[in-house]
């Protein structure tokens, strides 16, 4: 299983670097403490800038409209 989630991360980190991201901060979070629901552990690929505090709230997330999504979507699959 490792060796297929750190192939994942690769494709991930390749992929942002195609879209013009060359700096990103991989992070792994488990335990009860990062507020889940259910048990599981997970991996964050976080393109550009510095991570100081990871338990620091960075603000409010960007959702994407539908039109968005698509286009992101679309975008990604030329590159993939």
């Amino acid at each position: 299983e490792n060796a297929h989630v750190m192939a994942l991360i690769v494709r991930g980190v390749e992929t942002l670097s195609k879209v013009g991201h060359d700096d990103c901060t991989i992070l792994m979070r488990d335990g009860h403490a990062s507020g889940k629901s259910v048990k599981h552990m997970h991996y964050n690929i976080i393109p550009g800038g510095l991570i100081q505090d990871i338990s620091l709230d960075t603000g409010t997330r960007k959702l994407l409209n539908k039109k968005e999504e698509a286009s992101l979507i679309k975008e990604l699959k030329k590159i993939i």
